[in-house]
């Protein structure tokens, strides 16, 4: 099996980014992998000696087969940054695992993720491998160990060259209604200021060409950026604190990619961002008022009409 090779993108973490290396140095097949690791130039002067110290640690990484750093001379920002990685390593290989400098792995996460890219190669309905799920409770009957999600998420996860490639990153179609009625469910991945992440248009793309992802029921990843440092997220403890395979979990992957809706329904609601509050607060307001737009008309309808007012105060007093 050709392994696929690893793109780690960073900028200024320092720390988060060791840790996140020495964990996938631990892992299995790591001593074979070719690990690509992307540092965009400082944007600011205060930015510039953390992206400094992250090269110089760089230079001295072990336990891979092979290491290359692809060092911006100028900042490009970490959308441009990152695609300007993804399509050099893209440019070698037909397969590749990525993952942002903030996350740590099972010992047995590139096995899982190689395997799976092996498996579903061939499969024009499998978009990509996951190795992080989000925190929820899998249900108990459950028969397998892996299973499938139009959602997708980047905290480790391995593409297909073609099929990544084919992804649409424009706005265009997010403008069209019938596309957000559609796509309800993949608004928390849209900021208040317009931004889409990279999840959003990967998830529509699935839909919209009838793919799924495919996920372990435990998480081989756990995150631990949700601490104010990262650029897209906020603070959030519990995913530091996230349990994880221990390393030893045997994986079977499934022919069968019909989505189950209850785990389908739970991962949803197990993606805690502020949109989900603000929507529900946005839909509980909407039935308030479509209530009252119903009920007044009728409550003044009866007033007006002696006989049906009588009724209505004896029915209410009996």
């Amino acid at each position: 099996m050709k392994l696929a090779p690893i793109l780690i993108q960073v900028y200024t973490r320092t720390q988060h980014f060791m840790n996140c290396v020495e964990s996938l140095s631990q892992c299995r097949l790591a001593d074979q992998s070719h690990l690509f690791i992307v540092s965009d130039a400082p944007k600011t002067e205060k930015d510039k000696k953390a992206v400094e110290e992250i090269r110089a640690y760089c230079r001295n990484i072990k336990g891979f087969a092979k290491v290359e750093i692809i060092a911006h001379e100028t900042n490009l920002g970490a959308d441009e940054s990152g695609n300007r990685a993804v399509k050099r390593v893209f440019s070698e290989y037909d397969t590749m695992i990525y993952t942002e400098d903030d996350n740590v792995f099972s010992p047995n996460f590139l096995e899982y993720m190689n395997a799976g890219l092996s498996f579903y190669n061939n499969n024009p309905h499998v978009f990509a491998i996951c190795g992080y799920r989000h925190p929820f409770v899998m249900p108990s009957k459950y028969p397998y160990s892996v299973f499938t999600s139009t959602m997708t998420a980047a905290w480790g996860v391995g593409w297909w060259k073609e099929k990544q490639g084919a992804v649409d990153f424009t706005k265009t179609d997010y403008c069209k209604r019938k596309v957000k009625k559609k796509m309800a469910h993949l608004w928390h991945l849209l900021m208040a200021s317009g931004n889409v992440y990279g999840d959003a248009y990967m998830a529509y793309h699935c839909l919209k060409n009838n793919m799924v992802n495919i996920f372990p029921i435990i998480s081989l990843v756990r995150n631990e950026g949700n601490d104010g440092s990262g650029m897209n997220c906020g603070v959030a403890p519990k995913f530091a604190t996230q349990e994880i395979g221990s390393g030893n979990e045997q994986f079977t992957f499934i022919e069968d990619l019909n989505i189950d809706r209850t785990i389908e329904k739970r991962l949803m609601d197990a993606i805690d961002f502020p949109f989900q509050i603000g929507y529900r607060l946005f839909y509980a307001k909407l039935r308030f008022k479509l209530a009252m737009t119903i009920k007044m008309p009728i409550r003044n309808f009866v007033i007006k009409h002696s006989s049906l007012n009588k009724l209505y105060h004896f029915l209410k007093n009996k």
